[in-house]
């Protein structure tokens, strides 16, 4: 059978929707370890073993950059400590008063939370698990340690920031878990985090809401300019500052698309990149947009691991505009 040699001079990417017969000369039909930049089609790089001479001293189950002073650091958090690492050595940083609470019980093996998420917040490191209190990082101490004023018995599934605030999601009050509750604090001080979180003080701008009208549970939130979006799983809301007595403003905007797991969102291009419970989409605050096709849209979906959906992540590459997903 003889071939035809056909230049392509600007590929365009990989389309596994259409027949192989009807592609055009600049997608393929497939493709594996090649990625797509500067109108070639190139290796991709993969990966490289990194302070393979200085261990880690944990399995890490979640880890942030985060400069302390002049120096740069890895912050990895496992079952039940946090170290930090500048590649060479390595600091153990876990609270004072007791180690954390394991993702699994190691008696039952019952899950008792979904894995830490992170923030930084005017300068401040927080890191959260969703059952024990919310941590920040102590650059006196060089210690975590409790939130400052979070209520005595009380955790949230996640911590976000947004404007001079910071947000709490999924809350568990007393033993009772209130999965549609959202929480905001009183206004941070210059260079600090919150010093109240109480509602019922005058003084205090601290608040709460409710956001009922799904049956799905608030899973994160994330500001794209001066709105704080909230995710829950079967719906998206939008929540702006006011000020006065009411503070925050809450209302709809997607009833039919919402959220698969914590850090499931990122920002780029002023949107939204989200990681839905049966869609891959983008959107602006106003509008929303499918980025997944229909043959990949099946493949990604069948092929998660449906035991280990928290595991689900996706990460911004800006520098090369690309969104890349990780999960199990």
């Amino acid at each position: 059978m003889p071939f035809k040699k056909i230049e392509v001079t600007r590929p365009r990417g990989i389309n596994s929707d259409l027949s192989p017969y009807e592609m055009p000369n600049e997608l393929w039909s497939n493709g594996n370890n090649i990625d797509f930049k500067g109108a070639r089609v190139n290796v991709a790089l993969g990966y490289q073993r990194v302070m393979s001479s200085s261990p880690l001293s944990i399995i890490p189950k979640h880890a942030v950059a985060f400069r302390e002073g002049s120096t740069d650091y890895w912050y990895y958090a496992g079952d039940a400590d946090i170290y930090k690492t500048d590649g060479t050595n390595h600091t153990e940083v876990t609270r004072v008063s007791s180690d954390y609470t394991p993702e699994f019980n190691t008696v039952t093996e019952a899950r008792q939370h979904t894995g830490w998420t992170s923030d930084v917040f005017n300068g401040a490191l927080l890191l959260n698990n969703g059952y024990d209190k919310p941590q920040v990082y102590d650059t006196n101490t060089g210690k975590m340690i409790d939130l400052t004023d979070w209520p005595s018995g009380d955790e949230c599934g996640v911590l976000r920031p947004f404007k001079n605030y910071l947000v709490a999601l999924d809350i568990t009050e007393g033993g009772t878990r209130r999965p549609t509750m959202v929480r905001w604090s009183d206004t941070a001080p210059l260079g600090g985090v919150p010093t109240s979180w109480t509602a019922v003080d005058a003084s205090s701008q601290a608040g709460y809401n409710i956001l009922p009208d799904t049956q799905g549970q608030v899973v994160e939130g994330k500001a794209l300019g001066d709105t704080f979006f909230i995710y829950k799983n079967d719906a998206v809301w939008a929540m702006q500052f006011i000020g006065g007595n009411f503070v925050f403003s809450f209302r709809k905007v997607f009833s039919d698309a919402g959220i698969l797991a914590k850090d499931c969102v990122a920002e780029y291009d002023n949107k939204h990149f989200v990681i839905g419970v049966d869609d891959i989409y983008v959107h602006d605050g106003t509008t929303k947009k499918s980025v997944i096709s229909n043959k990949m849209h099946a493949f990604f979906y069948n092929d998660i691991n449906t035991e280990h959906v928290s595991k689900v992540r996706c990460v911004a590459n800006n520098s090369r505009k690309e969104m890349i997903i990780y999960y199990p």
